[in-house]
């Protein structure tokens, strides 16, 4: 299998380290659209973005030309109708957070928003000081759970802490979840690449 690997971020380096130890798999990271990737990205079997809004948008319609199978981590993603439209013709996999155990905890929020309707929230998210996108993925999952305020710490190397607080005037509650290891996202992102080897178009979401 040969996999494209496209963002301008270090995460992808990790993922590239990762996938070069299997067998049968050839791997290119690619950062700019010239010639000599585009001919790359002909030739491969999946593309894996982990880009920005902007630079994503060319890998779709790259995706989309070529015929190419992708798997999305890109955050924030203003127009998800464009997604559905062109997942008539190829594999789409997107996934704000590789991390799957999240869901749980999103799950979880789901019901304590139920228990404390009444109550003021706060969302407080912490990352490392070279992650870009403020607010991640995640925390714009758990926004439109509760629509509550984003408050963004960018601080030493944190891999990932998302709490939420729920007060009134009398008491006050918090519920967090914290990444401890970022081999949990590549696991992920390979049990993705062999699941839906034998796929050949459709829209999956996590």
């Amino acid at each position: 299998m040969k996999i494209c690997l496209i963002s301008k971020g270090k995460f992808i380096f990790k993922i590239y380290r990762f996938l070069s130890n299997l067998k049968k798999i050839k791997i290119n990271i690619i950062n700019k659209f010239n010639k000599k990737n585009i001919k790359i990205i002909k030739k491969c079997n999946l593309i894996i973005d982990f880009s920005y809004y902007i630079f994503f948008l060319k890998t779709l319609k790259l995706s989309y030309k070529y015929n190419k199978k992708i798997i999305i981590g890109t955050t924030n993603l203003k127009n998800k109708k464009i997604l559905k439209r062109l997942s008539k013709k190829i594999f789409i996999f997107i996934s704000s957070n590789y991390n799957f155990e999240f869901i749980k905890y999103l799950k979880v929020i789901k019901y304590i928003n139920f228990i404390f309707k009444k109550y003021n929230y706060e969302i407080l998210e912490k990352h490392h000081i070279l992650k870009s996108n403020k607010p991640s993925g995640s925390s714009i999952y758990i926004k439109n759970i509760l629509s509550s305020k984003i408050n963004i710490i960018r601080i030493g190397k944190l891999r990932g802490i998302h709490k939420i607080f729920f007060a009134n005037y009398y008491n006050t509650f918090s519920f967090s979840h914290t990444t401890l290891c970022n081999k949990t996202y590549l696991i992920n992102i390979f049990k993705v690449i062999y699941y839906i080897y034998n796929y050949k178009r459709g829209l999956y979401f996590i």
